[in-house]
């Protein structure tokens, strides 16, 4: 009975490992094709973009485009003078400095930063309809 239960114990761990090579296997094949579905579908999305580029350009809507260029020509203008050049710059390094602030405030302590964002909402109510509003009013303006 020892040896028929031995041979049982063997062909056990022989099957029991054999499975586990396959599973190994398999779950290398599975993601080396993930990787290549991952690349497959980002080429298929680069050729959609590239296809909806061309059909805007190429299509009969060269009116349409000659004025969109039109436009960025006179905002770039616009934007050549020294004034509006510091004025940007000096903004965007505002933010990034006001943003890592505020990720700097939420990693140390979120809950004085929830409290503060309460209090803040309590006191202008409706600072997000106000702000709608200008982006609405910047873009009439820009029309």
């Amino acid at each position: 009975g020892r040896k028929v239960l031995a041979t049982l114990r063997t062909m056990w761990m022989v099957e029991e490992q054999s499975y586990q090579r396959q599973f190994k296997e398999r779950k290398d094949r599975m993601s080396k094709n993930a990787v290549v579905k991952y690349i497959q579908n980002f080429f298929a999305w680069m050729r959609r973009v590239l296809i909806a580029g061309w059909n805007i350009v190429a299509v009969d809507r060269q009116g349409e485009l000659k004025e969109f260029v039109a436009g960025i020509k006179v905002q770039l203008s616009k934007l050549m003078s020294t004034r509006v050049v510091i004025q940007r710059a000096g903004s965007a390094i505002s933010l990034l400095v006001l943003v890592n602030f505020i990720g700097a405030l939420f990693a140390s302590s979120p809950g004085v930063l929830s409290m503060i964002a309460l209090i803040c909402g309590i006191i202008w109510p409706d600072w997000a309809g106000l702000t709608l509003e200008r982006i609405m009013n910047i873009v009439d303006e820009t029309r």
